[in-house]
């Protein structure tokens, strides 16, 4: 501080007891090139892109394998495949031995 006083209206933010100022820092490198910063977005959304396919397919599977589950309890209702109705109807002359 002898050295190089700082100005008495500059604000200073002091580091907490214990932590580092690596720790602190926000992990994103400073002065980057653009071709860097591009190269760095591009694999950000890469990796965003796959976390939704992935999300989705997980999504897509689970909801098959619970209509899968409900379709699978119905079970068809007594006659439901059945007709009533005999196969000759009551105009037709019944067999004679």
């Amino acid at each position: 501080m002898e050295k190089q006083p700082v100005p008495f209206d500059t604000v200073l933010v002091l580091p907490r007891r214990g932590e580092s100022s690596s720790r602190r820092s926000t992990g994103k490198k400073r002065g980057l090139s653009t071709e860097e910063k591009l190269a760095q977005t591009r694999q950000q959304l890469r990796k965003y892109r796959i976390l939704t396919i992935v999300l989705s397919v997980l999504l897509l599977l689970l909801s098959s394998a619970c209509v899968y589950l409900m379709l699978r309890r119905q079970k068809p209702a007594l006659g439901q495949n059945y007709s009533t109705v005999g196969t000759t109807s009551p105009t037709d002359p019944l067999p004679m031995e």
